[in-house]
């Protein structure tokens, strides 16, 4: 996923969030489609910064602390770049990482947990990283 296109879907998430789904539910896809499509899992500039303003759109259109949302996800970012291709090729784990997202920011931002988003954003990303991504871990789709 290019940087672009994570911001765009950030805007488009963090604005449908609000009114129509829990305030807390497809943050965690996002940063596994985004850290997923660099395999070295060396975290660049780039991507910092996308997930850093990724962070402050949900935090504006959510009226949440500003910038606790950046530190999540960069500090998911950054764990992710230490533990190196362990389970890049997992599909199981990227739905864990995207549902331990899901969770944390959930707690932090409102003290609840919410299970019930976090199990389905973990589903939808073990969905999406199973059948949807068949990259051939160069970070392109083919």
């Amino acid at each position: 996923m290019k940087n672009k296109y994570f911001l765009v879907l950030s805007i488009f998430f963090a604005l449908l969030q609000g009114p129509l789904i829990s305030p807390v539910f497809i943050e965690g896809l996002l940063v596994s489609m985004l850290i997923s499509t660099n395999t070295e899992m060396r975290i660049n500039t780039k991507v910092l910064a996308s997930l850093f303003l990724g962070g402050l759109i949900f935090d504006l259109v959510q009226d949440t602390t500003l910038g606790m949302t950046s530190l999540i996800f960069g500090i998911s970012a950054l764990i992710l770049h230490y533990m190196g291709k362990s389970g890049l090729k997992n599909h199981a784990f990227w739905g864990a990482v995207a549902s331990l997202i899901t969770i944390i920011r959930g707690y932090v931002l409102w003290q609840d947990l919410f299970w019930v988003s976090a199990a389905v954003c973990g589903i939808l990303t073990f969905v999406y990283f199973k059948f949807v991504w068949q990259g051939n871990y160069s970070g392109k789709i083919t």
